[in-house]
C-alpha cells in the first residue's frame, strides 16, 4: 500500500518545488523593477570577486562585446550591477537596459556600455561634485608649486626650469608638423617629435610608451626643474617664448593644466554621460540633461564656454606627468587603444577623478581652443546665398580670435597684468583680449570642407589646410626659425617657404583683421565654404560678403 503512494508523493513534490520556484522568480522579478535586486547581487558578488575581479570582469566582457558586436552584451551581470552601485545609488539598470535597446534602434552607438563601465572602475570620479574657475584672480605672489620641489614660482624664479616642448607624428615627410615647428622656432624653441620614424598611425598605447619613454630620459633630479609641454602635431602654432610659458604655468600653482574646449566631448554622448538625463524624462530626477558636461567642469566665472577638457596640448612638471603615465601604462594596451572616449575620454577621467592637481584652463591663459561647435546646420550648397553671406561672418569659428600688431620689437600688450610681445604679428582671443601663448586649431577650426561638399578647389593644392594661413600672418621673418635641430631640417625647405606665400591671406584681408569687428567677415570671405560654390567672381564675392555682414548687422538676421 505504501509503494502505492510513492508516485503520488513525487507529483506532490514536484509541484511544491515548481510553485517555490515561481514565487521566487515572481519576488525577484518585482525587485528588480524596483531595482533592489542590486543590493541582493551587489551583497553577493562584493565578496565573491572584489573591486579587481569586477574590473577583469568587465574587461572580459567588453572584449567579447567588441568582438562579436553585441552592443548591450554584459549589461545584465553582476559585475555591471557592482559599476552600477559605485556609480550612485539611484543608477536604474532598467534605464539602461532601455537606453541601450534605444541607441541599437537608432543606430546611435558610441562605446558599449559594459566598456564605459570598465573604464569607470579604473579610473573612477564622483559624479556628483561641483568645479568652480576664477579668472579674475592669479596670484601672482610667491606660494608653493605643485612638483615635489620647494621652488617658489614667482617670475624671477621661472628661469631655474627648463621648458621640454613634446609632440607626435608618425609621418614628417608630410610636413603637417611643419607649422608647429617653424612657430615654436621662431620663439626660440626645439619640438621633440616622437614616433617619426614609423611611418604609420600611431596607436594611443604606443603614443603613451613613447612619451614615457621620453621622460625616462630626463635625469631624475630634474625632473621636478623640467616642465613639459605636449601639442598635437598637426593643428597648433605657438606664440610664446620658454619664458612666457614657465612663468605662465607657475602662475597658476598646480600639477598639470589641460588646453581647454567649448565642446563636451565625449562625455554629451550615452553611455559615457552615465546614463544622467534631464528630470521628468528619466528616473533619476536629482540629475539633470548631460548632468556631467554642465556640473562637472568648471564655469569660468560666466566669461567663457571653454570648460572641457580637451587632450591635444597640456603642460605638466615632468615627475608628475611621469606618474600619470605610470599609471595609464597599467591599463591594458588593448583597452587602452579603444578606451571609451579616446585619450580625451581617459584623461578627461583623471582630471574628474581629482588626481594628479590636473586643471582645465577656462581662463585661456596659455592655451586657446578655436574649435567652436555650432547647433547650427554650416553653410552648405543647400542654403539660399543670402542665408549663407547673412550668417556665415556670424558663425561662432570665425569669431575667436582677431589680430594684433605690434608697434616695435618690444612692444607691450596688456593681457592682465602686463606681457611683453617679442616679434611678429599675434592672434588674441576676442572675449578676453589676450594673446594665447598656445593656439590650438582643434576639430573643424582647421579644416577647408564639411561633411556635405569639398572645397579644394578654391585654396592652391599646396595648402593642406587653413593652418598656414594663420601660420603666415604671425610668421614675420623666414631667417627667425632657423637653427632647429637636423630632424626638422625639411620644415624649412625653400617649397615649404613658397607654400607659405602661396597660402597666405592678401593684403586687404590682412589689413580687415586688425579691426576685431570685421575680422570675422575677413576670415569667412577667405576661408568659408560659401566661396567654393558662389558665382561671384573672389572680388564681389568679398565686397557682396562684407555688405550683407553690414546689413545682416543693422536689421538682425533674421530680417535680412
Amino acid at each position: 500500500m505504501a509503494s502505492s503512494h510513492i508516485p503520488q508523493l513525487r507529483v506532490w513534490r514536484y509541484i511544491v518545488t515548481l510553485a517555490i520556484a515561481c514565487i521566487s522568480l515572481t519576488i525577484l522579478w518585482m525587485m528588480r523593477e524596483q531595482d533592489q535586486w542590486k543590493d541582493l547581487m551587489q551583497s553577493r558578488l562584493t565578496p565573491m570577486l572584489g573591486k579587481s575581479g569586477v574590473v577583469k570582469e568587465l574587461l572580459r566582457e567588453c572584449k567579447l562585446a567588441r568582438a562579436t558586436k553585441d552592443f548591450c552584451r554584459g549589461v545584465n551581470t553582476p559585475a555591471f550591477v557592482h559599476f552600477l552601485e559605485t556609480l550612485h545609488p539611484k543608477a536604474s539598470l532598467r534605464k539602461w537596459h532601455s537606453d541601450c535597446a534605444r541607441a541599437v534602434q537608432d543606430k546611435n552607438m558610441h562605446d558599449e556600455p559594459v566598456c564605459v563601465a570598465a573604464a569607470y572602475m579604473l579610473v573612477p570620479f564622483d559624479v556628483e561634485g561641483t568645479r568652480e574657475a576664477n579668472c579674475t584672480m592669479v596670484n601672482t605672489k610667491s606660494r608653493a608649486p605643485a612638483s615635489v620641489n620647494n621652488i617658489i614660482p614667482t617670475e624671477r624664479s621661472s628661469q631655474q626650469y627648463k621648458l621640454d616642448v613634446v609632440t607626435v607624428e608618425s609621418n614628417p615627410s608630410e610636413n603637417h608638423h611643419c607649422s608647429l615647428i617653424r612657430t615654436a622656432g621662431a620663439r626660440g624653441l626645439g619640438v621633440h617629435v616622437l614616433g617619426s620614424k614609423l611611418r604609420r598611425k600611431i596607436s594611443p598605447a604606443e603614443k603613451t610608451m613613447m612619451v614615457q619613454e621620453h621622460l625616462s630620459s630626463i635625469r631624475p633630479e630634474d625632473k621636478n626643474r623640467t616642465i613639459v609641454l605636449f601639442v598635437d602635431s598637426r593643428d597648433v602654432l605657438i606664440q610664446g617664448s620658454e619664458e612666457e610659458i614657465i612663468r605662465e604655468f607657475l602662475r597658476m600653482d598646480t600639477g598639470m593644466v589641460f588646453n581647454a574646449e567649448r565642446d563636451c566631448f565625449p562625455f554629451k554622448f550615452w553611455p559615457l554621460n552615465m546614463g544622467m538625463y534631464e528630470p521628468g524624462n528619466r528616473r533619476n530626477e536629482e540629475f539633470t540633461h548631460h548632468h556631467i558636461c554642465r556640473n562637472l567642469f568648471p564655469k569660468g566665472e560666466g566669461i567663457t564656454s571653454s570648460r572641457y577638457l580637451n587632450s591635444g596640448a597640456f603642460i605638466a612638471y615632468a615627475d608628475v606627468l611621469d606618474n600619470l603615465y605610470r599609471d595609464v601604462k597599467a591599463i591594458p594596451k588593448w583597452f587602452l587603444n579603444t578606451w571609451p572616449g579616446t585619450d580625451q575620454g581617459l584623461f578627461t577621467q583623471f582630471y574628474l577623478s581629482g588626481r594628479y592637481r590636473i586643471q582645465v584652463d577656462v581662463c585661456r591663459r596659455l592655451f586657446l581652443s578655436t574649435h567652436a561647435p555650432e547647433y547650427r546646420k554650416p553653410d552648405n550648397p543647400d542654403r539660399s546665398v543670402w542665408e549663407s553671406y547673412g550668417y556665415g561672418p556670424y558663425r561662432p569659428q570665425w569669431n575667436v580670435i582677431y589680430a594684433a600688431k605690434k608697434a616695435s620689437s618690444h612692444a607691450t600688450m596688456h593681457r592682465d597684468d602686463s606681457e611683453v610681445v617679442d616679434s611678429g604679428n599675434v592672434w588674441v582671443e576676442k572675449i578676453t583680449n589676450r594673446r594665447p601663448l598656445v593656439l590650438h586649431f582643434n576639430g573643424d577650426a582647421k579644416r577647408f570642407w564639411d561633411d556635405k561638399m569639398d572645397a579644394n578647389h578654391i585654396r592652391p593644392k599646396e595648402c593642406p589646410s587653413m593652418l598656414p594661413y594663420y601660420e603666415e600672418f604671425i610668421l614675420d621673418d623666414w631667417a627667425e626659425t632657423m637653427g632647429q635641430r637636423e630632424d626638422t631640417r625639411m620644415c624649412f625647405l625653400p617649397q615649404q617657404e613658397q607654400m607659405l606665400r602661396n597660402c597666405s591671406f592678401d593684403k586687404s584681408t590682412k589689413s580687415a583683421l586688425f579691426d576685431p569687428e570685421h575680422a570675422s567677415v575677413a576670415l569667412f570671405s577667405v576661408l568659408g565654404n560659401t566661396r567654393a560654390y558662389t558665382v561671384l567672381p573672389d572680388r564681389l564675392h568679398i565686397v557682396f560678403a562684407q555688405a550683407a555682414f553690414a546689413a545682416t548687422k543693422e536689421v538682425g538676421e533674421r530680417e535680412w
